[in-house]
């Protein structure tokens, strides 16, 4: 019997290493020096155009507007798709100089098809460089001239770095999933680009070079469009980069629970695409010796922070339990290892990015956050989130 559990242990233990190993070698590589940052000097402006799928964004639609506004240029367009909208989203951006197409399709919702509406609005005249950015989120100054620029040179899809306008305050909570989101959105990505490997799309702010789209089409049905768009980019052969020059800020969520609404969404979707895409990467990169589909399955397959604080805390745990029951201790060490990793990479992270905007003490509380969102992964297993939903403003 022992021997059995040996082997399980064991198996469980060198599973749970991998994402740990992974997450930590794109933390280390994110805190080395930046050689050089990206000049754009005389290279040719490519030809932009900017989407902006906006759902009932009446209230803050005018401020993204005027960010993008300020970054473009002549010949430049930039495209509101008002889907579904029951309030002033399409009047009050019409009163700009922007195009706006209107949706009307109650019975397909969420922001796939808003995308893929717009990319068949755009076929009639493409652009070089197609933008994507949420309508509640503004560019920081030079950052879509980089976005676009690195795009355009480097043939591929690029992400910029995307984080919500504030941490959450004072709210313990609040401040522990600005630091989930840091580190997914931004720590990660840049490590990865650092190792020459690439990365996840987020969404709101990624740069796609129009020719790609004759490669892989947008799925309108993934709740995590974005993610399941830069699996598929991948496969066909054009693997997203990031850049940390170009920055995008969230308009972010305004109550617990809206902030809960988002959270569920993603982490759903992040699972959900584990499980249908994570052996999609790995046959990938088996079959034509591809290092980029390795990499990202190993990206894709970090599971969000406080799931992977879980997973790690409780296999200890029950290792431990084993070994004192008699249990060989090699299955206890690993087990033990993965945590530390998890838990030092955090740190780094922190210590790195996020000391300016997040306490001390909120690090101390990650533990109880994740304890507390056992409710929502077991839900999971029950009744999984398969329809996208719009966060609460």
């Amino acid at each position: 019997m022992n021997g059995a559990l040996y082997v399980i242990l064991l198996v469980c233990a060198i599973l749970s290493l991998i994402p740990a190993i992974v997450l930590s070698a794109a933390v280390v590589a994110a805190m080395l020096p930046q050689r050089r940052r990206t000049a754009i000097g005389s290279h040719r402006r490519p030809r932009i155009t900017v989407i902006v799928p906006a759902r009932d964004e009446a209230s803050g639609i005018e401020h993204t507007l005027y960010s993008l506004l300020d970054q473009t240029q002549p010949g430049d367009r930039i495209v509101i798709v008002a889907d579904n909208c029951s309030d002033e989203t399409a009047a009050i951006a019409r009163q700009h100089d922007v195009e706006v197409i209107e949706r009307n399709d109650p019975l397909h919702v969420g922001k796939g098809y808003a995308l893929a509406y717009a990319i068949k609005y755009l076929a009639a005249d493409p652009p070089e460089i197609v933008v994507f950015v949420d309508a509640d989120c503004v560019f920081e100054p030079g950052s879509l001239d980089i976005l676009t620029h690195t795009a355009n040179v480097s043939g591929r899809p690029t992400q910029g770095w995307y984080l919500p306008v504030d941490p959450g305050g004072a709210n313990a909570a609040g401040s522990i999933n600005y630091l989930a989101i840091l580190v997914k959105n931004g720590v990660r990505p840049e490590g990865l680009r650092r190792m020459g490997l690439p990365c996840l799309l987020t969404g709101s702010g990624m740069a796609i070079p129009w020719k790609l789209f004759a490669k892989v089409p947008i799925d309108n049905t993934h709740i995590v469009e974005d993610m399941q768009l830069g699996i598929e980019l991948t496969i066909a052969g054009a693997p997203p980069t990031f850049t940390s020059q170009a920055r995008i800020a969230g308009g972010g969520t305004r109550s617990t629970s809206a902030s809960m609404t988002q959270r569920r969404r993603w982490e759903y979707g992040h699972l959900h695409t584990i499980k249908n895409q994570g052996p999609r990467l790995l046959a990938a990169a088996l079959k034509g010796g591809r290092l980029d589909c390795l990499a990202l399955a190993g990206e894709l397959c970090v599971p969000p922070l406080s799931l992977l604080v879980m997973i790690q805390g409780l296999l200890v745990s029950i290792c431990i339990t084993a070994m004192i029951a008699g249990v060989e201790w090699l299955p206890t060490g690993i087990s033990s290892a993965g945590l530390i990793l998890v838990g030092v990479s955090v740190v780094l992270a922190w210590l790195k990015f996020g000391r300016g905007q997040i306490p001390a003490t909120s690090l101390l509380r990650i533990p109880l956050y994740a304890l507390r969102k056992i409710p929502l992964y077991a839900s999971f297993l029950t009744r999984p989130e398969t329809q996208w939903v719009r966060t609460p403003r």
